[in-house]
Order: structure tokens, then sequence, then C-alpha cells
């Protein structure tokens, strides 16, 4: 080891300080036994948080990537619920589709173009569209494919069924936001037709009269619920129909 002695400044006893704050970083270098101040710096770097022009709210880098990985995963399982209704429907006889064009969709990426039948069952007129499937499917038997497209129309427009809907609904009227009036709303609306209207006659209602354009906020993505009650009407028909337990 080298024992070289000391130099004067190395036997001085010295304080660091920081200044940390949010994208800079302020150092000084303090004699502790004189009080003087030996050197002192600043380092700036990039904020650690994202402002929007025109906004107030700020964001992490970390929170703008987490919001869009759950994009691409709310895409991804929505597929998924897709490819899995369409198994089932054709299944049971209630989608044209055949197997190896849903295969070719769901692992190649490659859409049924060429199915005719497919394509002729998803296409949409004002005399025959999926507004009106779900509006005979809630008043009576239907046939399987008819009844396979008004599945197939609700699980496309499906919702997310938040866990808080009971501490909303004690919320005052004057804390609802643009959402939850626009639900308000179109439950009064809905209800002006009888309590046992569905969503889906509303809608079928809206569709063949021009003067009275479908809503479109709270459609059928904010209203997990009124679909949920569509969907009970529909499968209290198909035990009906099919017998079923």
């Amino acid at each position: 080891m080298n024992n070289l002695p000391e130099s004067p400044e190395d036997s001085v006893r010295k304080t660091l300080g920081l200044d940390l704050g949010s994208n800079s970083l302020g150092w000084a270098v303090v004699d502790s036994d004189r009080g003087t101040v030996l050197d002192t710096g600043v380092v700036i770097f990039d904020e650690g948080i994202v402002r929007v022009k025109g906004a107030d709210t700020l964001s992490t880098p970390a929170s703008v990537r987490r919001i869009a990985r759950m994009g691409r995963r709310l895409r991804y399982r929505r597929r998924l619920r897709k490819f899995a209704l369409l198994r089932t429907l054709i299944k049971n006889g209630m989608c044209p589709m055949s197997p190896e064009s849903l295969n070719a969709w769901a692992k190649k990426g490659v859409y049924p173009l060429a199915d005719k039948a497919f394509r002729d069952w998803l296409h949409s007129s004002p005399e025959d569209n999926p507004y009106r499937d779900r509006a005979m499917a809630a008043v009576g038997p239907v046939d399987k494919l008819t009844l396979g497209r008004a599945l197939y129309h609700i699980a496309q427009r499906r919702g997310f069924l938040s866990p808080r809907k009971e501490a909303m609904e004690k919320e005052d009227d004057e804390e609802l936001g643009r959402v939850k009036s626009a639900i308000r709303d179109l439950t009064e609306e809905i209800r002006k037709g009888g309590d046992n209207r569905t969503l889906g006659q509303y809608f079928y209602e809206c569709y063949r009269n021009v003067a009275r354009r479908r809503p479109h906020m709270a459609a059928d993505s904010s209203l997990t619920l009124f679909s949920l009650a569509h969907l009970k009407r529909l499968w209290l028909f198909l035990r009906r129909t099919e017998k079923m337990p």
C-alpha cells in the first residue's frame, strides 16, 4: 500500500449538500471546519413526467406505457372472446361460417372474404339487420341463424360492468359525469315504451325512424346492464324453443 502523507485539502472535513428537484440536482461542498463553500453545481435532466400542452393533468412515462399496454390487452381479449363466441355459434348451427375459415382468421389473421355465407350473414339492410334480429328475439322464438347474429351483435358491443356500480348509484345527480348522464337519459327513453322493452328493441326503433338517430354515446358499450337484461330475455326464449335445462 502506498502510504503517502495526506495533503492539507485531504484532511479538511467536507460536507456534501444535495437539492433534488423534479428535473434538476443541485449540489454544494462545504468546509465543515471553516464553514466556507468549496464548490457548487447543478445537473439538469429530463423531467420524469409528461406534460400535455393545454392540459392540467400530468403523467409519468411508466403510466403512459401502462395505458398503451392495457389498450393492447383489451383489444387482444376482445378478439379472443369474439372467436370463442363464433366457435360456439358454429358448433350449434347458429353461424354459417366454416370452422376452417374461422381457424384461418383466428390464427393467421385471414378475414373470411371468400366465405359468402358468412358475409351474407353479417350483411345489413334497412329491412334485415342485427337490430331487427335483437328486437324479434326479445319477443318470440327465432331461427338459429337469426339468434346467432343477434348474440354476435351484442358481443361486439358489450361493455365493462364496473364493480363500483352500487357506489355509483348512491352518488348525487350533480356528480354524474357525461357517460352517467347519457345512461340515465337513455334509461328514461327506453322505459317510455314499457318497462319490458330491451335495448335492442329501442335501437331498432331508432334505426327504422330516421328522425330518431341511435344515441352515439352510452349505447351497448356503456350499458352492459341493458345487454345483460336482453341476453336473459333471449335465453328464456331459447330454453322454451330448444327445451334446454
